[in-house]
């Protein structure tokens, strides 16, 4: 296990060494037009904006294996800011990444209204999304339709819209199979919305839906408004080195479809409702190996501090070396 680790630290440092050195092909300053430079650069091109804030009107696309990125190398120093962008729709994004294309080491925010995303890779297959602050959007970074896309570093905080009653994740995985969520960080704002049924409607979390071998390393998720991790139709999901600590919801929330389900060497804290509940239909199993269970469901809307089992035998998961305060690393639900 400690291998594992060394080795996914391993590969991040590589990528750091490689993009902290990298050079432009194209590079432009505050008050030069984003999209120009994008539309006039060759595929594969890597554009470069400088320090500074560049404000937009429109969306920013990234098409044919073109690479926008901050000129400096970290997410501290070079702002893109959405202005008055449309709230629903195509051009409800601040930056949109086709074909393969990349964004790494940029502020992303919004002003005026609340766009649908901050970043959005959208049939993006291999994208790299790498090193930036997004506070962006009623989701703050979405891969939809992206098989293979890597999330990297990146820090999402302040998204969503506690006005619309939709439980908008600061990260949003749909129709993406073998997506890498890796070593950042999606904080919500810790607002407490009750929906129908007893439902939770805050924002804020990680949400997977109907994307298959998802790979989250050391994505850390606190205060979202719901679950930290949501899981619908995401089977063989692996979530490895994460803390999840004061959400509303439930720390791993995968209430069906999910089958293959691994949670490993995990913090889950001060959870709403319980650690996690895992819905089955008998044939489909999950592992719990070396998770820390920690004084969740203060609500007292679950059965127990851990995994909560439903529409099947607890037999279906297995918790080795998972521990619980207070006890209860398994039960039934409801």
């Amino acid at each position: 296990m400690k291998m594992k680790f060394k080795s996914a630290i391993a590969g991040v440092g590589a990528l750091f060494a490689a993009t902290s050195s990298f050079g432009c092909d194209v590079t432009i300053g505050p008050g030069s037009s984003i999209q120009s430079a994008l539309n006039t650069a060759s595929s594969g091109d890597r554009v470069c904006l400088t320090n500074g804030t560049y404000n937009v009107t429109s969306t920013i696309t990234v098409s044919n294996n073109k690479q926008l990125y901050g000129a400096n190398g970290t997410a501290s120093a070079v702002t893109i800011v959405g202005q008055s962008l449309p709230s629903s729709g195509s051009a409800s994004r601040v930056i949109v990444l086709r074909n393969g294309s990349d964004v790494a080491h940029l502020i992303v925010e919004a002003s005026g209204t609340i766009p649908e995303f901050g970043i959005l890779a959208f049939q993006s297959p291999g994208s790299l999304i790498y090193d930036n602050q997004v506070t962006a959007g009623r989701i703050g970074i979405g891969v939809q339709s992206s098989n293979s896309a890597r999330i990297l570093t990146n820090t999402v905080f302040d998204t969503g819209d506690p006005s619309d009653g939709i439980p908008d994740g600061n990260i949003w995985i749909k129709l993406s199979s073998s997506v890498r969520l890796e070593w950042g960080s999606a904080t919500g704002d810790g607002t407490f919305i009750p929906g129908p049924q007893g439902f939770l409607i805050g924002d804020g979390g990680v949400i997977c839906d109907d994307s298959a071998n998802l790979r989250v390393t050391g994505t850390n998720v606190y205060e979202s408004g719901s679950a930290g991790y949501y899981l619908v139709d995401c089977p063989n999901a692996t979530i490895r080195n994460v803390s999840l600590i004061d959400n509303n919801g439930w720390g791993v929330d995968a209430p069906f479809g999910d089958g293959g389900l691994l949670v490993e060497n995990t913090l889950i804290r001060r959870s709403g409702r319980g650690g996690s509940v895992f819905g089955s239909n008998g044939a489909e199993t999950a592992v719990f190996d070396s998770v820390t269970f920690d004084n969740n469901n203060f609500s007292g809307q679950a059965n127990c501090n851990g995994v909560n089992v439903a529409g099947a035998p607890t037999s279906v998961v297995t918790t080795p070396g998972s521990t619980a305060n207070p006890a209860g690393v398994l039960c039934a639900y409801p």
